[in-house]
């Protein structure tokens, strides 16, 4: 080896080095969430609960309300997360509801989850949760091809 090799040997083993590591890096990055929070009060937001609303009314068969809702939308697509509740606001029971017996074993939740789809100017349900007990909608982003970044909650 010249002494002339050994600079250019050094040079190119680094940056090969630099390499590996700047991939392993920008592999473990976590991807840029394209979700943007959107305030209930809003218009996209009321239109939303408005659906997802109508479709815990028409699973629980009966009156509901959502309160505490968080709803992330990117493009076309929203995922909203709600607290179920009584039409005045004070807290939920299942009594009268399909999920009665369910509900007094332990197996719901007062949670609502709730994809959305904007079709033209109309929201429209995907799929929903009433009352999971789990993270009901794990697999929705690859069934439907949601976006993943909308699905955070925190």
């Amino acid at each position: 080896m010249t002494a002339t090799a050994r600079p250019h040997s050094f040079a190119r083993a680094f940056v090969a080095a630099f390499a590996v590591l700047l991939g392993a890096a920008l592999v473990a990055a976590p991807a840029t969430s394209t979700a943007a929070p959107v305030a209930p009060q809003s218009a996209t937001g009321t239109a939303v609960l408005a659906v997802a609303t109508a479709d815990a009314k028409s699973e629980l068969h009966k009156p509901v309300r959502l309160g505490a809702a968080k709803i992330n939308a990117s493009g076309s697509w929203a995922f909203v997360s709600a607290t179920l509740q009584a039409p005045d606001g004070s807290r939920f029971s299942y009594a009268g509801t399909p999920f009665a017996e369910a509900a007094a074993n332990g197996g719901k939740s007062t949670m609502y989850a709730g994809l959305f789809r904007k079709r033209g100017q109309r929201w429209a349900r995907v799929d929903s949760a009433v009352g999971p007990t789990d993270v009901a909608w794990t697999g929705w982003s690859e069934k439907y091809g949601a976006p993943s970044s909308i699905f955070a909650l925190g």
